[in-house]
C-alpha cells in the first residue's frame, strides 16, 4: 500500500480540515508537542480503512460545537490501482463509508473516481479487507505499530499469531487451491467410474453379438411374413368393399322403385275420390235447374225486404248518434256542477285560512323581527371563529418549534453530561478522550468547567423554553374553549335558520295571496 493524500476534518483534535501530501516522501519522522495530532493522524489511517481508532463512538468527533462531524478521506495506491476511501461520523447518527477507485478511462472528465458500493457499513468494510487482503488485526501486527504496543504480535497466543501469520503471507490461497484441486479430484474420479462402468456394458453388450445378430435374422424372417400375410388380407378386404358398395347401389335403386308405386297408387285412389263428388255435384245442380222459377220469384222478393231493411239502418244509425251527442252534453253540464261545487267549497276554506292567517300575522311579525335581530348577533360572533382557527394554527406551529428546540437542547445537554462523565473517568497522565493531549489537573478542571458552563447555559435556555411552552398551552386552551362556544353559537343559527325560513314563506305566501284575491275581485265586479 503506497499513501497519497489524507484529508481530515472534525476528527479528534482536528477541528478545522487538513489535507496531507504524502507523494514524493519515502520516510518521514513526525514529531511535535503533545496534542498536536500526531497520534491522531495515524488513528485517522485505521479509521479511514477498518472504522478502528482508540475510541469508535462518537467521542471521535471533534468536541467544540463548530465540528458536526468528522470526515477522513484515505487515497492509496494498492497491486496497480488507485483508491479513496471516505468515512463520516455525525453527531446522533451511525458512520458511512465509501470507497472509490479511479478511472483511467474518464481521467479528464467528472466521473474520474468509480465508486464501489455495497449495501451496508459492515458489508463495505469486508470489501476493503477484500481489497487490501487484510484486516485490522494483521494490519496493526504487521505495517503499523500502535503507540505502546510494539510488542503486541509477541504477546498474542500461538494460533492468533499463526493466524495473524497466514493473513500476512496469504496463505489462505493455498487452502482455496487444495479445496478447489479436491472438489476437481473428486468430479474426475466420479467420471472415471461411470466412464468405466459404460466400458462394461459395451463389452458384455458386444459377447452377446452373435446371438443377437441370429435373433436379428429371425425377426426379419417373420416381418416378410406378416407382410406377404397384410398384403393378401389387404387384397380381400378391399374386393369385399366393392362388393358391398355395389350391393348399397342397388337397395338405394329399389327403394326408389318402390315409393314411386306408392305414389302412382295415392295418385290413383285421390282421382277416383274427386270423380265421386263430381258426380254428385252434378246431381244437385240437376235438382236446382227443376226449381228455376220459384227461385227466381223468391228472389224478387228478397230484394224488395233488402231495400226496406236498409232504411230502417239508416234511420236507426241517426237515432243512434242523436243519442251519443245526448248523452255527452248530459255529461259534460255534470262535470260543470262538480267543478263549480268543488270550487265554491275550495274558496270557502281559503276565506277561512285567510282569516285564521291574517289574524296571527301581527303575532309572527313580531316573532319574525325578534328571530332575525338573534341570528344578526350570532353572525356577528362567528365571524371570529376563522380569526381563533388560524390563532391556533400559529400556536401549533410555534409548540412544535419549541419542542424540537427543547430535543435539540436535550440532546446538546446529553453529550456535555456524558463528556463530563468521561473526562471525570480519565485518569491523570492519559491522553484526553476529546482532544488526544496527556491529562493533567489543570486541562481537566478548565475542561470540566467549559463544559459546566455550556450545560448551564443551555438549562436556562431549555427551561424558558418550557415556560414558553405552558403560556402557549393556556393560550390555546382559552382559544379552544372559545371554539366550542363559537360551534354552539352556529348550531344555534342553523336551529334560527329552521325557525325562520317557514314564517318568512308563511308571510310571502300570505302577501301574494291577498294580492291575488283583490285582483280576482276587482275583475269579477
Amino acid at each position: 500500500m503506497i499513501p497519497r493524500k489524507l484529508r481530515i476534518s472534525g476528527f479528534l483534535s482536528y477541528k478545522n480540515p487538513v489535507e496531507i501530501d504524502f507523494s514524493g516522501i519515502h520516510v518521514a519522522c513526525i514529531s511535535g508537542s503533545n496534542g498536536a495530532g500526531k497520534s491522531a493522524m495515524l488513528d485517522a489511517i485505521t479509521w479511514a480503512l477498518f472504522g478502528e481508532a482508540r475510541q469508535t463512538d462518537e467521542s471521535i468527533i471533534n468536541n467544540t460545537m463548530e465540528a458536526p462531524r468528522a470526515e477522513v478521506a484515505f487515497e492509496f495506491e494498492y497491486e496497480s490501482n488507485r483508491y479513496q476511501i471516505v468515512r463520516t461520523r455525525e453527531k446522533g447518527k451511525s458512520s458511512t463509508v465509501d470507497v472509490l477507485i479511479w478511472n483511467d478511462a474518464e481521467a479528464e472528465s467528472e466521473q474520474k473516481w468509480r465508486p464501489l458500493r455495497e449495501k451496508s457499513v459492515r458489508e463495505t468494510n469486508k470489501l476493503i479487507s477484500s481489497l487490501l487482503h487484510l484486516d485490522y488485526a494483521t494490519f496493526i501486527n504487521a505495517s503499523f505499530f500502535l503507540q505502546g504496543k510494539a510488542d503486541q504480535f509477541t504477546n498474542q497466543n500461538a494460533t492468533e499469531r499463526k493466524k495473524i501469520l497466514s493473513n500476512i503471507l496469504n496463505l489462505d490461497i493455498w487452502e482455496k487451491y487444495q479445496t478447489i484441486a479436491s472438489e476437481k479430484r473428486k468430479a474426475r474420479s466420479d467420471e472415471l467410474a461411470l466412464t468405466n462402468s459404460r466400458l462394461e456394458d459395451i463389452e458384455r453388450e458386444l459377447a452377446e453379438e452373435d446371438v443377437q445378430r441370429q435373433r436379428l435374422a429371425e425377426l426379419e424372417t417373420q416381418l416378410n411374413l406378416a407382410e406377404n400375410n397384410l398384403a393378401e388380407k389387404q387384397r380381400i378386404l378391399q374386393s369385399a368393399r366393392t362388393a358391398a358398395a355395389l350391393i348399397e347401389s342397388q337397395k338405394t335403386a329399389l327403394k326408389t322403385q318402390t315409393q314411386m308405386v306408392e305414389n302412382l297408387a295415392n295418385q290413383l285412389t285421390e282421382n277416383e275420390e274427386r270423380l265421386k263428388k263430381r258426380k254428385q255435384e252434378q246431381t244437385e245442380l240437376q235438382k236446382l235447374l227443376a226449381k228455376e222459377t220459384a227461385i227466381h220469384t223468391a228472389y224478387d222478393q228478397f230484394l224488395s225486404v233488402r231495400s226496406a231493411a236498409a232504411d230502417w239502418a239508416e234511420k236507426a244509425k241517426r237515432f243512434n248518434q242523436i243519442s251519443l251527442k245526448k248523452k255527452e252534453l248530459e255529461h259534460e253540464i255534470e262535470m260543470e256542477r262538480v267543478r263549480l261545487t268543488n270550487e265554491q267549497s275550495g274558496l270557502k276554506r281559503e276565506q277561512d285560512q285567510f282569516r285564521l292567517t291574517a289574524e296571527n300575522i301581527p303575532e309572527m311579525r313580531t316573532q319574525l323581527e325578534s328571530l332575525l335581530q338573534h341570528r344578526a348577533q350570532l353572525q356577528l360572533s362567528i365571524t371570529e371563529k376563522e380569526q381563533n382557527r388560524t390563532a391556533i394554527d400559529e400556536i401549533n406551529a410555534a409548540e412544535k418549534q419549541q419542542i424540537a428546540e427543547q430535543a435539540r437542547l436535550r440532546s446538546q445537554m446529553d453529550t456535555i453530561k456524558s463528556r463530563m462523565d468521561q473526562l471525570k473517568e480519565a485518569a491523570s497522565g492519559s491522553p484526553c478522550p476529546f482532544c488526544g493531549r496527556e491529562l493533567d489537573t489543570a486541562h481537566s478542571e478548565a475542561y470540566l468547567e467549559s463544559l459546566q458552563n455550556e450545560g448551564e447555559g443551555l438549562g436556562d435556555s431549555y427551561r424558558s423554553i418550557s415556560a414558553g411552552l405552558k403560556m402557549l398551552h393556556a393560550q390555546k386552551d382559552a382559544l379552544e374553549q372559545r371554539m366550542k362556544e363559537l360551534d354552539a353559537a352556529e348550531k344555534r343559527l342553523h336551529e334560527l335558520a329552521l325557525k325562520i325560513n317557514p314564517l318568512e314563506i308563511t308571510l310571502q305566501s300570505f302577501c301574494s295571496d291577498r294580492t291575488a284575491s283583490t285582483r280576482n275581485f276587482a275583475a269579477s265586479q
